[in-house]
């Protein structure tokens, strides 16, 4: 599911590869990967949309940072509670965008809160 997005029943072309992708790298049956791909062929969405200039580093590097996330346990559920910014250096690095300081970073914290944001609206 891409970040933010609050409703599992689309999914974007990449993600659709990917999963493939990933199930093929773990052994999965060929013909279990064809039943996921069926599956998928209704659910993908193709959406294109256009990204500022000024906010493509924060975007890239957002995106990069999609499993670095902090969770809080509680007795009946886990939340994300916010981006893990220990490994924000190497992520920015990987990206070719470091050093990633100042308004690069005000911008990851912005599309950081709006994917908290959609989150919470979903529960």
């Amino acid at each position: 599911m891409a970040l933010g997005r609050t409703d599992d029943t689309e999914v974007l072309p990449a993600e659709a590869e990917r999963m493939l992708a990933d199930m093929k790298w773990g052994g999965a049956p060929a013909e279990r990967i064809e039943q996921m791909r069926a599956q998928l062929v209704g659910q993908v969405r193709d959406e294109d949309f256009l990204v500022h200039p000024a906010n493509i580093p924060a975007v890239k590097v957002f995106l990069g940072m999609q499993t670095q996330w902090r969770w809080l346990g509680t007795m009946t559920r886990a939340v994300r509670v916010g981006l893990d910014y220990s490994v924000l250096p190497v992520v920015a690095q990987a990206e070719g965008y470091a050093p990633f300081e100042g308004h690069d970073f005000t911008r990851l914290r912005v599309l950081e809160a709006e994917a908290l944001s959609a989150w919470t609206e979903r529960k």
